[in-house]
């Protein structure tokens, strides 16, 4: 929330992040196919970490030679014929907007399939699901809870 940065690597259960509030977002995700909102009020906030889990994956998507690099599940908050969605990383097009950390508009100019073997991590945030990755806003991963 300083500002600063750090790798995913290095986070750990309980850091706060900068995170995005949108005020029409609804709290159950089974919702957010359903969403979208053509002028969201945005406001920033503070996200604590409640899980995070480092995964191997096989495929990647690269949107914008690399800006953002996430699994091809993986939520985004775009911006789409002037309405704001949710939408996972594998329906991202050229022509889509994303949102940087300053809520500027971020056009995507190419959305490219990587396959390799890599690790990602998948991070559970609350009480807003949205949080800054690579200075771009996303969503977070939930996680399922071992017991």
């Amino acid at each position: 929330p300083n500002g600063s940065q750090k790798l995913i690597e290095e986070l750990g259960v309980g850091d706060n992040l900068k995170g995005i509030n949108i005020k029409t977002l609804p709290i159950d995700e089974t919702l957010y196919s359903t969403w979208s909102d053509s002028n969201p009020r945005v406001t920033n906030t503070v996200v604590k970490i409640v899980g995070i889990l480092p995964t191997v994956v096989q495929e990647t998507i690269s949107i914008n030679n690399g800006l953002l690099r996430t699994t091809p599940d993986h939520l985004h908050l775009i911006k789409r014929a002037g309405t704001f969605i949710l939408v996972e990383a594998s329906t991202i097009v050229v022509g889509d907007i994303l949102l940087d950390s300053a809520r500027n508009e971020v056009s995507v100019v190419s959305v490219e399939l990587v396959v390799e073997e890599i690790t990602v991590y998948k991070v559970d945030v609350e009480k807003k699901d949205l949080f800054i990755a690579n200075g771009m806003i996303t969503h977070n991963r939930k996680l399922p809870l071992e017991l």
